[in-house]
């Protein structure tokens, strides 16, 4: 290999035997160097003061460097960085109220007085609680930390990894104006119904005139723990009572599940292969709440063929193949 060695990288020229072992330089998100030296890209995710060293070398060895300060709001004259406290942690999850921070860098070359900082959005999902925090004088270079200075409510309905934009208006006496956008996502709990298992110690279906258990398994497939769970089996069929309606899950973490066990009787008069509706209402912490609708049908729908003849349905008798009733040797099974 051709290597040419220059102060850029070391203190001293290296010596026989030396080992040197490189890492490659990880460029902020987004961004990527080509062929030819150009770099590009767009960066999605704010970074703060990120240093960025360039050499460009010609062909006869000479070279210059160069280092800069890599910013993604620069453009705006001031640097913003944000972060988020909600429930204990940084995650925006439903039903919280999220505590906006930010801390300000101001670029431009005149200082700004009297300056005030306002926040908005029109997201359904997002209710600005406080919105407005004066700053005061902005001296160029100076941090300038804001804790805690906006707060927001998330709605108990919010979906979930829904992203929303907070728009943010920076005002000073020089009657300018630096506007800006940050971009959050917010996480909810997705219950849903795995399972119904009829716990009858027979055929584990609800036949006509039968009391049985009822086991619910539900799962938590969204991005967001839900807590409290009031479970509440409803259904308002004459023909079904609920004789025990109501569960409780304390928490129910993302990815995990939980069986819940009800007791319900079909009425003896229920005709088979009577269809019947029950909706499983859950409600729980931070005003979470949704409703699982799903279906049963009472007594065995199957034809078993064990009367002997065609009178449980009522079969069609169209076609012309030739068919006959096996009195001397029945099966039963699968064919």
């Amino acid at each position: 290999y051709d290597l040419q060695f220059s102060d850029f990288y070391f203190d001293t020229i290296p010596s026989t035997g030396d080992k040197y072992v490189y890492d490659k330089y990880a460029f902020p998100e987004g961004l990527s160097v080509s062929e030819d030296g150009l770099l590009s890209g767009i960066v999605t995710q704010p970074v703060i003061g990120e240093a960025l060293s360039f050499k460009v070398t010609d062909n006869n060895f000479i070279y210059d460097t160069e280092t800069f300060i890599f910013d993604a709001y620069a453009s705006s004259g001031i640097m913003m960085q944000d972060s988020i406290s909600s429930g204990g942690d940084s995650i925006i999850e439903y039903g919280e109220i999220a505590n906006l921070s930010v801390e300000l860098i101001y670029l431009d070359s005149d200082s700004a007085t009297s300056s005030s900082m306002s926040i908005s959005t029109d997201d359904p999902y997002i209710n600005i609680l406080d919105d407005y925090e004066y700053i005061g004088t902005m001296q160029i270079g100076e941090p300038i930390m804001l804790e805690n200075a906006f707060s927001f409510q998330v709605d108990a309905g919010i979906p979930n990894e829904h992203a929303f934009e907070i728009e943010t208006t920076i005002t000073g006496t020089t009657k300018q104006t630096w506007l800006d956008t940050l971009h959050y996502i917010a996480y909810s709990p997705v219950i849903e119904l795995l399972d119904v298992f009829i716990d009858d110690g027979q055929n584990n279906r609800l036949d006509p005139g039968e009391t049985a258990d009822m086991l619910l398994n539900i799962s938590n497939t969204g991005g967001s723990r839900a807590s409290v769970l009031q479970c509440l089996l409803e259904n308002t069929d004459p023909l079904i009572t609920i004789n025990i309606d109501s569960q409780f899950v304390a928490t129910l973490e993302v990815d995990s599940s939980a069986i819940l066990n009800y007791n319900v009787t079909a009425d003896p008069s229920t005709p088979i292969g009577h269809l019947t509706v029950f909706d499983l209402d859950i409600a729980g912490n931070l005003g979470f709440d949704t409703i699982i609708s799903f279906e049963e049908r009472i007594g065995l729908t199957l034809e078993d063929f064990e009367t002997g003849d065609f009178n449980m349905f009522n079969w069609g008798f169209q076609g012309d193949i030739d068919w006959m009733i096996d009195q001397l040797y029945p099966y039963e099974g699968d064919y």
